[in-house]
């Protein structure tokens, strides 16, 4: 059994026959999600990890799961919810380009505490390595202008969400009644996140007509906020304060 299926299993094994929101809250609340610095190991189920406990908790509180409910741990996807009348396939993923979590690493060593973002971010595109050594000698990034972070930012998440339905068409991925897309946006970037969103939800319309689709996509930003956008339109949830550690 390797470290994710220990971690992750014994978790799952916690949330597991949840009665009411209540129980779901005080159980999530005795959880460790801590996240280790890059310097320090961090490993991808820590994100896993972190990413859904906040996300059920932020759920739980306005009142949008159905009980009793188990979250089972997976592979393709990651989780599966499991809430009796239904079961939710919920895949996790983090929202930073291919080489930014090694310049994250870099600056953690040399101890910095504000972290730049690239001059130019496309998803599936790595980040260059003279351009990591420009964030690293604390150069600022480009100025943006009007609403260019806000569209740049849309851009790469439609990159990654496009990527996730790839894989939710492979044999290799498990489709449920619902599926979902859990992302956490782990960078900086300068935006005004309901007009990022707003902006997002618009460019994803033709989206939801494939088959099969992600039911709804959340993603987490800034410490503050889950956006949760689906074919009906987009919403910003308040982030559950258990879920904050």
């Amino acid at each position: 059994m390797d470290e994710r299926d220990l971690q992750i299993g014994h978790m799952s094994e916690k949330l597991c026959g949840i009665k009411d929101g209540q129980h779901l809250v005080e159980t999530l609340r005795a959880i460790d999600i801590t996240v280790p610095r890059s310097s320090d190991g961090r490993k991808t189920w820590h994100r896993e990890r972190w990413t859904i406990c906040r996300l059920l908790a932020t759920l739980a509180e306005g009142s949008r799961l159905s009980y009793p409910l188990s979250l089972v741990k997976g592979e393709r996807p990651d989780f599966v919810l499991d809430m009796t009348i239904r079961k939710v396939g919920v895949e996790v993923s983090e929202a930073i380009p291919q080489g930014y979590q090694k310049y994250v690493h870099k600056a953690e060593k040399l101890g910095r505490k504000v972290f730049h973002i690239p001059n130019s971010v496309a998803f599936g595109k790595p980040i260059r390595q003279s351009e990591i050594q420009r964030m690293l000698d604390e150069k600022s990034s480009n100025a943006w202008v009007g609403d260019e972070s806000e569209r740049a930012w849309a851009e790469f998440l439609i990159g990654l969400i496009d990527h996730k339905l790839k894989k939710l068409s492979s044999k290799e991925f498990s489709v449920y009644e619902s599926n979902w897309l859990s992302i956490y946006d782990n960078m900086p970037w300068p935006i005004d996140f309901e007009d990022a969103v707003a902006a997002l939800s618009g460019s994803l319309q033709g989206y939801w007509t494939r088959s099969p689709r992600f039911d709804a996509v959340f993603i987490e930003h800034g410490g503050e906020w889950i956006a949760c956008i689906s074919p009906d339109g987009s919403q910003l949830l308040s982030l559950s304060t258990v879920a904050v550690k």
